[in-house]
């Protein structure tokens, strides 16, 4: 038990600490797709038996899949954000369409309004894909598969909370509190620092190193995974570029 607990401190006194927190950050906007994907679950049903305004079973239909429809555009964006924006600038990028799409629903008053709003945060969960690249490469090896984990724990969760206040609350208010973790990503994301791995891809040597230092609170260990950083990417920028790799003749 002693040997355990001095693994634990030591583990958090070289950065796990503060890893912990920048993959809950990240992660956080993990929450908002679970709410996104168990929300149909809530809305619909209680629509039907309202009064707010009528609902056929066909735009029953299009409510529960549009968020899907719209997914992989989102996924795109992600992409080419991650890539050249960074990858925490897109997790915080990826929570204001939640914002607007969950604003849109909770104030609909008509069909189209709802359309809009699931269609917004289904863009948004396409793009929530950046924290598993970021949370990956922050993270040390032995602790990686720990930190990606928490990712579908937080939807999960997510999509618990969803089913858990719809059961009390009415579908527009469940949308309001929905927004709360869209806002918390929002902040949140900008208090951690990018991904050292991003930065010394980008040959942003001096912000990598940073980078580094904030997260594994360690000279010797930073400048050890810095320096593989610095050869792993050597070259690359020629090698892997989109006009070799696609119009190059093979050898």
């Amino acid at each position: 038990m002693r040997n355990l607990i001095k693994r634990i401190q030591k583990s958090w006194r070289y950065g796990i600490g503060r890893t912990v927190v920048a993959a809950a950050c990240a992660h956080s906007v993990s929450i908002s797709v679970g709410i996104c994907q168990g929300y149909s679950a809530i809305l619909i049903p209680q629509l039907v038996v309202s009064d707010d305004f009528d609902i056929t079973s066909e735009e029953s239909s299009w409510l529960a899949s549009l968020g899907a429809v719209t997914n992989p555009v989102g996924s795109v964006l992600s992409g080419l954000l991650a890539e050249y924006f960074g990858r925490r600038l897109s997790i915080l990028l990826s929570s204001i369409p939640f914002l607007i799409g969950w604003l849109c629903i909770a104030a609909a008053n008509n069909i189209w309004c709802l359309y809009t709003g699931r269609l917004i945060t289904g863009i948004a969960a396409g793009m929530s894909t950046a924290c598993y690249t970021y949370v990956a490469e922050i993270s040390s090896p032995e602790h990686r598969g720990i930190f990606q984990a928490l990712g579908p724990i937080s939807a999960s969760f997510g999509i618990l909370l969803t089913y858990t206040l719809g059961t009390f609350l009415k579908w527009n208010v469940v949308a309001l509190i929905s927004i709360i973790f869209s806002i918390f990503t929002l902040v949140s994301i900008q208090f951690v620092p990018e991904s050292p791995a991003y930065l010394a891809k980008k040959d942003k040597r001096i912000e990598a190193f940073n980078s580094l230092i904030w997260f594994r609170r360690n000279n010797a260990i930073a400048q050890e995974e810095f320096d593989r950083y610095v050869i792993t990417n050597k070259g690359t920028d020629d090698s892997s570029s989109f006009k070799n790799v696609y119009f190059t003749a093979a050898t």
